[in-house]
């Protein structure tokens, strides 16, 4: 692969002058370049979190603001109804995160190349 790239090597002028230095510079960079391009791999980029899907935003959304309704709350009662609620939630709000995690996974496995 690179061995096609050192035989194109430009033909550098003598460094006799500020001119030619520039030059010479400019004819390294764009061949630094061309060889660059031509080694890399593009590829497209996830997410850190690819698995993450719109609805456990909203569950995240809608937890966090039972959480602020529990913390302004007076009344024991009500409190005590609010956090049950809260625990049910952030019990389905794990498990959905468990299940988008899992498909993930199986999409990754199934997928006919994984690393790219």
């Amino acid at each position: 692969m690179f061995a096609s790239q050192i035989e194109e090597t430009p033909v550098l002028l003598k460094y006799d002058s500020p001119e030619n230095v520039n030059k010479n510079a400019a004819i390294i960079t764009s061949w630094l370049s061309k060889a660059t391009k031509e080694a890399t791999i593009e590829q497209d980029v996830k997410d850190k979190i690819y698995w993450w899907k719109e609805e456990l935003a909203i569950l995240q959304c809608q937890i966090r603001i039972l959480a602020k309704q529990i913390s302004r709350c007076k009344d024991a009662e009500a409190k005590k109804a609010l956090n049950a609620k809260k625990k049910d939630m952030m019990k389905a709000y794990k498990l959905a995160i468990a299940d988008c995690k899992n498909k993930a996974f199986r999409d990754f496995i199934n997928s006919e190349k994984p690393w790219g």
